[in-house]
């Protein structure tokens, strides 16, 4: 009996170890290629993203038809799904959320091959219920390298895909949350960590409770600023014309303390008061200044961008931006040295 225990938590420690090396692996591996984003630079970018969302900074999408997905050879999978899920946590959450796992979800899928020889190409999951306007993430890939003459942002992409799966009567315009599941990049789990490794916050009781943190709360700036939360603001950020006065007020943060690697993060949407006047970046671009202050008379400000988008990671930026460009694109952006 004894060997066998000793067999057994042998095995259990070079399991464990092996993870914990993968983890490092693809920390270093971020690192070297610059798209790892640490709590410091996220809290920065989700500062500047926040700005971005309450001045309902305008920047259009340059993918903006569902057949532009279809024209470019993307082989979408689309399927109902029945009720339930058989991951605890999601269950959860949305229990939390009062959403109901009945007959109305809907399941999208795509991956592209653009590149044989890219160490990795786009592929994309997504949960959609338009009856709960919820948009859950289960999966996303970037690109890498990074497509800029193609579809390949998660944003573009989940916007989309949750236009063209409307139901009739049901309206796209009014997603209530952004879910974000299976968190296993390093960035978001290393932020994460650090929320709920100082004592400060107790993940038992925010995944019990459904406790929001704020994003006036340094640690919501955080994940909003993190790879997981970038593409939810991006996606109102690239879409007015539907979202109009959507922003973001708060996320909330669901898992257990035995598996920090796979969270779960849920943006909240809301409405901003109808005064909030939104301004188009293409028509007059303006400088977002860092820290939420209102930019000085003759500043220009603007927004963040999602990395590549990174969706997965991204550059750090410091919330002030160039307008010297004639193009507003978000490509263009995101290749300025912040």
């Amino acid at each position: 009996m004894y060997p066998v225990v000793v067999l057994y938590y042998f095995c259990l420690l070079s399991l464990t170890a092996a993870v914990s090396g993968q983890a490092n692996f693809a920390r270093k591996e971020l690192q070297r290629r610059d798209r790892y984003i640490s709590y410091d630079a996220a809290v920065t970018r989700g500062d500047g993203l926040l700005c971005a969302l309450k001045d309902l900074a305008d920047i259009p999408a340059k993918w903006t038809k569902y057949s532009d997905v279809i024209d470019q050879e993307w082989e979408p999978d689309v399927s109902d799904v029945g009720p339930g899920s058989d991951d605890a946590t999601m269950r959860h959450a949305l229990e939390v959320l009062n959403v109901e796992e009945d007959d109305s979800w809907i399941e999208w899928i795509a991956e592209h091959q653009f590149d044989q020889h890219a160490k990795q190409n786009p592929e994309y999951s997504f949960l959609f219920s338009h009856k709960h306007d919820i948009i859950i993430m289960q999966s996303a890939y970037s690109a890498d390298p990074p497509i800029k003459d193609k579809i390949s942002r998660l944003s573009d992409m989940v916007y989309l895909a949750w236009k063209q799966t409307t139901p009739q009567g049901a309206d796209y315009r009014n997603p209530k949350y952004y879910m974000a599941a299976n968190i296993n990049n390093p960035s978001t789990v290393d932020i994460l960590k650090k929320i709920f490794a100082n004592g400060k916050k107790d993940l038992e009781q925010y995944h019990e409770k459904g406790t929001p943190i704020h994003f006036d709360d340094k640690d919501g700036q955080a994940l909003l600023g993190s790879p997981s939360g970038i593409a939810a603001a991006w996606l109102l950020i690239n879409h007015r014309t539907d979202f109009k006065q959507k922003s973001m007020d708060n996320v909330r943060v669901f898992g257990d303390n035995d598996d920090r690697e796979m969270l779960i993060l849920v943006f909240e949407i809301i409405d901003l008061p109808p005064k909030t006047k939104k301004r188009s970046i293409a028509e007059d671009p303006i400088r977002v200044q860092s820290h939420g202050h209102q930019p000085k008379h003759g500043s220009r400000r603007r927004s963040d961008h999602d990395s590549s988008e990174d969706d997965t990671f991204g550059h750090a930026f410091d919330g002030h931006f160039k307008a010297e460009s004639d193009d507003y694109s978000r490509d263009a952006w995101m290749e300025n040295k912040y």
